[in-house]
């Protein structure tokens, strides 16, 4: 990804131009890499993967930020830091 001018601790936030660039590299295999990584983030929120491998994964990301964000929810993994 550094390659292509996008460094690790963006990859979340440039998630677009991420699959772009696994298309990319990658052609039509991308499209698995992109559902495999979009489901396990629904199952790292503890939510069901209402979505099937032929629907938009780009609006899947944007629904999961948005319930993740409107709902304030943690990972399953989430550690907290406070007592």
């Amino acid at each position: 990804m550094e390659k292509n001018g996008i460094k690790q601790s963006e990859i979340s936030s440039r998630f677009d131009e991420v699959i772009e660039v696994l298309a990319r590299v990658f052609g039509t295999s991308a499209q698995l890499l992109v559902y495999k990584t979009v489901a396990e983030l629904y199952k790292e929120y503890s939510l069901r993967t209402g979505f099937s491998f032929g629907e938009s994964l780009r609006d899947q990301v944007a629904q999961l930020r948005e319930k993740v964000v409107s709902d304030l929810l943690k990972p399953k993994h989430y550690t907290s830091i406070d007592p």
